[in-house]
């Protein structure tokens, strides 16, 4: 799960910072979640949610996996390689399609790296998050190869099973 302080803080009038929000909402709940500051082995996660932090913490122990996700933007830096433009009425859809493209093409032709691959397919124009959803999910689904690939984590709106079932099969075929 990724996590990013999207408000304005003006005017908050309980004093207390982002991260002191997220972990009041995460207390009681660290059973179901994975908040150390590394990749995870897949054994050590299955049944938690990951937390990929994109906000400033300052305060003590575990607060997720610290990323340098770029803000409506594309970027490999370190261990991971990130794509999330969501802006699209800023830049146009043809160029969000590409952007999606290219980081999955990365993520296939570099198999055996240790990069962390991280391509959203969520975004907004013109219309609501839902409806971009529906168009934007039809097109990342044929720009998907058929059979065995590695594609990385794809954070996604509204996930039709079609789609969601070939990222599945990706692993297996």
């Amino acid at each position: 799960m990724s996590v990013k302080e999207e408000y304005d803080a003006e005017g908050n009038t309980d004093g207390l910072k982002f991260w002191q929000k997220v972990n009041e909402y995460f207390n009681g709940k660290q059973a179901f979640l994975y908040l150390k500051n590394n990749f995870p082995e897949l054994k050590d996660v299955r049944g938690k949610i990951v937390l990929m932090r994109r906000f400033e913490f300052d305060g003590n122990g575990d607060m997720g996996i610290s990323t340098s996700i770029p803000d409506d933007g594309s970027e490999c830096s370190g261990n991971m390689c990130v794509q999330d433009i969501y802006n699209v009425k800023l830049i146009g859809k043809v160029q969000k399609e590409n952007a999606m493209a290219d980081l999955t093409n990365k993520s296939i032709r570099n198999p055996n790296d240790t990069i962390l691959y991280m391509n959203f397919t969520s975004g907004f124009a013109l219309e609501t998050p839902w409806a971009f959803s529906v168009i934007n999910n039809a097109i990342f689904y044929h720009q998907l190869p058929s059979g065995k690939a590695r594609l990385g984590i794809i954070p996604m709106d509204f996930p039709p099973m079609y789609l969601v079932t070939k990222i599945i099969k990706s692993n297996f075929n």
